[in-house]
């Protein structure tokens, strides 16, 4: 006995496989009949969602939640907020609740160049706190801790150095295990592999570049190894190279500094140096010709096409190890916010405004650290240095530091260096 089905039903479509597109458009043309007040259907007859009826509708909103959600600002706690009111300002906060002249004298010179809230979130770096406490538990500690505010900005004299290490250590643990593959990789295909110093710098305007001009450099350093990759024969995952931003001590001379990872690149007759200053040149059509030229006659011949004005200089040395490479690109911002002056960090803090200084690329491009099972180091607390429990932040206002330190709490940061050199001094070795 057979059952004839109307064609217009899910059970007709079911006995035909028609794809995912054409079901929820059918379906949609059915819930819009429904909807429309005519044919004597009433306005409370509704059709099925297509998410509750359809598998491939569930998943497919599930991959849309998972890629988005990510993206989506969380809601913030409210007691995170910093204690600011609208009309303070970087003196007004500094007399409430105490900031050193120096760092008063930089919020102001921030201010002065447009940047109100970096110059509120500096004169707070330091000057208040949470409080932490230990979970419920027996064999807790009775010491009690807090944890500073940090304003994490590029040149304040305290977060700047520590962010700079903190990026040197995390790229020092992500990326040798790269670094090993590309030079075992170079050498099975027959390349000849280096680990390199590089250099890129632009002519000096007498003045400090702005922001979109340090993002136009970042953007024509792309261009530049796209086109490395054209005219020397480099492919992406072949090489590997981390960049970071520098401004001289006492000048305005805006270049980078590399560590590169990959097959060996010609410079005995400027090649890369034509290469980056072609980059740099306006006209579509000079460039294009000079590009035809590096092609037909080699590289070696592009620097003496080049006009004097047009030219753009790029150095490589040999370094001897990855080590040393990564840290001539990240050491110099270290020494130069030591010894810069209040007026000089303000100029420098607007020029990187926005802008990111440190970056990689090649097979470096968004490699991370692998975490061990157990690794806990992500954590925002951790455990205490003594008696090893866990520790929780107290939700609340931010404190100030006077404060926080009438109530004879410890700042958890040092309790954990004196824990570890305790520590090691115990065991009877070095310090």
């Amino acid at each position: 006995m057979s059952i004839t089905l109307p064609f217009d039903s899910d059970a007709a479509l079911a006995q035909k496989w028609k794809s995912p597109g054409f079901a929820l458009g059918y379906r949609a043309r059915r819930a819009r009949q429904f909807e429309a007040p005519v044919r004597g259907i009433r306005r409370g007859e509704t059709v099925a969602d297509p998410e509750e009826v359809s598998s491939f509708e569930r998943w497919r909103q599930k991959r849309i939640q998972d890629y988005f959600g990510s993206r989506q600002t969380p809601p913030r706690d409210a007691r995170d907020g910093l204690p600011v009111l609208p009309e303070d300002t970087a003196e007004t906060l500094a007399l409430r609740y105490g900031a050193s002249v120096e760092r008063l004298a930089q919020a102001l010179e921030l201010e002065n160049r447009g940047l109100r809230s970096k110059a509120r979130r500096l004169v707070l770096c330091g000057r208040i706190g949470h409080r932490i406490e230990h979970q419920t538990n027996s064999a807790a500690c009775d010491l009690r801790f807090f944890e500073l505010y940090f304003c994490r900005e590029k040149y304040c004299k305290f977060c700047g150095p520590q962010q700079f290490r903190e990026q040197f250590a995390k790229l020092q643990a992500a990326l040798p295990s790269i670094v090993d593959r590309l030079l075992c990789d170079g050498a099975r295909n027959s390349r000849e592999m280096v680990i390199a110093k590089l250099d890129f710098t632009v002519p000096n305007t007498g003045r400090m570049p702005s922001s979109h001009e340090v993002r136009e450099f970042h953007r024509k350093m792309r261009e530049f190894w796209r086109l490395a990759e054209r005219l020397v024969g480099l492919k992406r995952d072949e090489y590997g190279v981390v960049r970071c931003d520098e401004i001289g001590g006492s000048n305005s001379n805006l270049h980078a500094h590399c560590g590169y990872v990959g097959p060996w690149l010609p410079q005995k007759r400027k090649e890369l140096s034509a290469l980056w200053s072609v980059v740099w040149i306006g006209d579509r059509r000079r460039k294009r010709e000079l590009i035809r030229a590096a092609r037909k006659s080699g590289l070696g011949y592009l620097w003496n096409l080049l006009a004097p004005w047009e030219q753009r200089f790029a150095s490589i040395k040999l370094a001897r190890n990855f080590s040393q490479a990564l840290a001539h690109a990240l050491q110099y911002p270290l020494k130069f916010i030591e010894k810069s002056s209040p007026d000089r960090l303000a100029a420098l803090e607007k020029t990187f405004h926005r802008a990111r200084r440190i970056s990689t690329g090649g097979a470096f491009y968004r490699v991370k650290p692998a975490r061990e099972p157990g690794d806990d180091t992500k954590l925002e607390h951790q455990f205490c240095p003594y008696c090893k429990v866990r520790l929780q932040v107290v939700h609340e206002q931010w404190q100030p530091l006077s404060v926080l330190e009438k109530e004879h709490r410890i700042n958890l940061r040092i309790a954990q260096r004196k824990a570890v050199r305790d520590g090691v001094l115990a065991m009877g070795a070095s310090p």
